[in-house]
């Protein structure tokens, strides 16, 4: 499945990602201000990138759990209240966004 961001094509993930995310996942760089948090944040899109379910995103360090509401969204913790929120459609992930939801 190709992902895409509105109408825009990603190369590479099979999930659609926030506009926020998608210089650091195309060049794996980030903005001076997230330069601390870059390479937790790949990881973290690498991870969810190869899972197929959401049980295999329940690792050490990554908080990972289910947000109440609809549509039924998942979070993973980046740093302190920083995180990627997502919502997991069949095998893959989707929606995916870098937020701070707290």
């Amino acid at each position: 499945m190709g992902a895409s961001l509105g109408s825009v094509p990603l190369a590479g993930p099979c999930f659609s990602v926030s506009v926020l995310l998608i210089p650091c996942w195309e060049s794996h760089t980030a903005d001076p201000e997230d330069k601390r948090m870059h390479k937790r944040i790949l990881v973290r899109l690498d991870t969810l990138n190869e899972a197929v379910e959401t049980s295999e995103l329940n690792l050490p360090g990554y908080d990972f759990h289910k947000l109440a509401g609809k549509p039924v969204r998942y979070t993973m913790h980046t740093n302190g209240p920083w995180c990627i929120t997502f919502e997991f459609e069949g095998d893959d992930a989707s929606n995916v966004d870098y937020e701070q939801y707290h």
